[in-house]
Order: C-alpha cells, then sequence, then structure tokens
C-alpha cells in the first residue's frame, strides 16, 4: 500500500520509497503494521510465528494507555514461545493468537504447516478455527495453492531448498 510518500510491502520490515524521477529506493526498518486485535472475532492477527513474546508484549503495551499484556498457553500457561492458539491477554481480555504459518500451532513456519496445509488443500486433513486463518497467508478466505508457495517462502533455507 501507499502511505506518505512510502510503498510499503505486506512484509513488515521493507519500506519502498518512490521518487517523482521514478526511482524507487528501498529501506529496511522495523515497522510493524499488521498486528493487530479484532475485537469482533476476539483475534490477534498479524503476528509472524517466532516472534519473541517480549516484542509482543511490549508493542500492544507502548502506547502509554497503561495497558497491561501477558501470553498464555491455550491452557492457561505462561509461554515465552508465540504460537497459533496462544491467547494474548490486554486487560485480561482474551485474544486467541493467529501467527501466519503456524497451522499447527508448534510456534515455527515449518514443513509440518506446509504439509498440513497441502493435506488440508487433498481434503485429507481438517483445519479450523486460528489454525485455519493460519494458513491463510494470501487472505482470500481459504487455503489455496498460494497460500502454500507463500509458507514455502517462509521457511527456513534449508527446509525450503530445492532438491
Amino acid at each position: 500500500w501507499y502511505e506518505g510518500g512510502y510503498l510499503i510491502s505486506n512484509q513488515p520490515t521493507l519500506m519502498l520509497q518512490a521518487e517523482s524521477d521514478r526511482q524507487i529506493t528501498a529501506r529496511f526498518d522495523k515497522v510493524i503494521t499488521g498486528w493487530q486485535t479484532d475485537l469482533e472475532t476476539a483475534r490477534a492477527v498479524g503476528i509472524p510465528a517466532g516472534t519473541p513474546v517480549q516484542d509482543v508484549i511490549d508493542y500492544f503495551t507502548d502506547s502509554g494507555q497503561g495497558i497491561t499484556a501477558r501470553l498464555t498457553t491455550a491452557d492457561g500457561k505462561e509461554t515465552d514461545l508465540l504460537a497459533t492458539g496462544n491467547i494474548l491477554y490486554l486487560n485480561d481480555e482474551p485474544y486467541y493468537v493467529v501467527a501466519l504459518g503456524d497451522v499447527n500451532g508448534d510456534a515455527a513456519v515449518d514443513m509440518q504447516d506446509l504439509d498440513a496445509m497441502i493435506d488440508y488443500l487433498n481434503c485429507t486433513r481438517g483445519l479450523d478455527g486460528v489454525y485455519l486463518e493460519a494458513g491463510l497467508l494470501c487472505r482470500n478466505g481459504d487455503i489455496d495453492l498460494f497460500d502454500i508457495y507463500e509458507a514455502w517462502d517462509m521457511l527456513p533455507p534449508q527446509e525450503g531448498a530445492a532438491s
């Protein structure tokens, strides 16, 4: 999207600026624009799997408005691993975490997630709730081949390497 003279990608660390002479320059910043809470669905979305928990807590409490935050597993235990299915409490209001790409809730985007998405696409495995939402990388309503390509790009280099 275009914002204040910058073309900002859907990746939270890349900003592009288009100059009047059509020169495009890239600048890498830690710009977090996609992290948000949805009151209607009680979801915390747009947070990449593997984000340090303290970064999440700092982000949601940085506004200086007296917001308290803590993160737990689905069974209520404090955790230091951000995963799909965790619960982010903001002033004791629960929001279920959707960590994009982490469809199995293990705090990482890896081959197990890709396999689960392919199985879902082939109708041999079900995904629902926050786990299904974590696989909607293209945000077009259901997991499809384009989401699988996006997940492939998210894999660590050794896992995503062609053999």
